[in-house]
């Protein structure tokens, strides 16, 4: 045992121990430390570079790990970029389309108002044309009316002339009768005369009977209007609108010549003055003339009580 308390395994002290007290070791213990030195030496390198190694895999997985994330987020980045220049892009596409919107509102808006006037404007013209229609069919049924009305003046008319013209026939054939009456005792009259043995109170008696039958003759052709023998005036009489129409057909004119009423009056006052009893004066009115009768009638009788023969004695 040494003297520093631990054992002494050596061979060679084991063998020479007795014989051999030297203090320097040999060289195959210093190689023994030397070569334990660096197997301790190489095993704390290969321990260290194994921990380095698994440091340096860390490392580089971390790194390439690092990289990996690195490349996603850039990945992501653009990606995120490209969202919002999109987002950009829209959000101006979306403030065009709402500023479109906007302009078709206010135009919508303005369309609204110029469609709410343009509706009150045709209301109001429904109105005026549903009280301008009221007026019409009030007039029309005034028309009917007052159509109805001279119809039946006109049914009554047309009887009242057909009993003239019967009247008209009677005493046209009275007339002949005392025409040929007349004709007779004016050849007696003359036969009379013509013999010497008529005497003056026979030619008295034939001359107060001629009288009596000539004043006869006289009354019924004064009873009787008739346009025979006579120079006839047509007197067309109508009405345009609000204005009156007037026209003048003479005998010697083949269609009547519209004229104003001065110039009808003056023209009907010359014939008068040329023609004196013998004017005749026929009122024509048109069966679809506008006339009220009230009119007819007033014309008819002021022309007539004017100019015409039979009203001027």
């Amino acid at each position: 045992m040494a003297s520093g308390g631990f054992v002494d395994l050596r061979i060679e002290h084991r063998a020479h121990a007795d014989t051999d007290a030297g203090i320097w070791p040999s060289f195959t213990d210093i190689m023994t430390v030397i070569v334990l030195v660096f197997l301790l030496s190489l095993v704390v390198i290969m321990l260290n570079n194994v921990r380095l190694q698994e440091v340096l895999k860390s490392s580089m997985t971390a790194e390439q790990a690092a990289v990996a994330e690195n490349l996603s987020l850039i990945q992501r980045l653009s990606v995120a970029r490209d969202q919002l220049a999109a987002a950009r892009s829209n959000a101006i596409s979306l403030a065009d389309q709402l500023e479109t919107l906007r302009r078709h509102a206010a135009e919508l808006a303005r369309s609204r108002e110029a469609a709410l006037e343009e509706q009150a404007r045709l209301s109001d013209l429904a109105s005026d044309h549903a009280a301008k229609l009221a007026a019409r069919v009030a007039e029309l049924r005034a028309l009917e009316a007052e159509t109805e009305r001279l119809n039946i003046d006109r049914a009554r008319l047309i009887e009242q002339r057909t009993e003239q013209a019967a009247a008209l026939d009677s005493l046209q054939t009275q007339l002949l009768l005392l025409q040929g009456g007349i004709s007779e005792r004016e050849l007696q009259i003359t036969e009379l005369l013509s013999s010497a043995e008529i005497s003056d109170q026979q030619i008295a008696e034939l001359q107060e009977r001629y009288a009596t039958l000539d004043s006869e003759y006289q009354a019924l052709v004064g009873l009787a209007r008739s346009d025979v023998g006579k120079y006839v005036a047509e007197v067309h009489f109508s009405k345009l609108g609000e204005q009156y129409t007037y026209a003048l057909q003479l005998p010697d004119e083949a269609v009547a010549q519209p004229l104003g009423r001065a110039v009808l009056e003056t023209r009907l006052g010359a014939l008068k003055n040329e023609h004196g009893n013998d004017l005749y004066v026929r009122i024509i009115i048109p069966d679809e003339s506008p006339l009220s009768h009230n009119e007819a009638w007033t014309f008819t009788e002021e022309m007539l009580g004017r100019y015409d023969y039979y009203y001027q004695e």
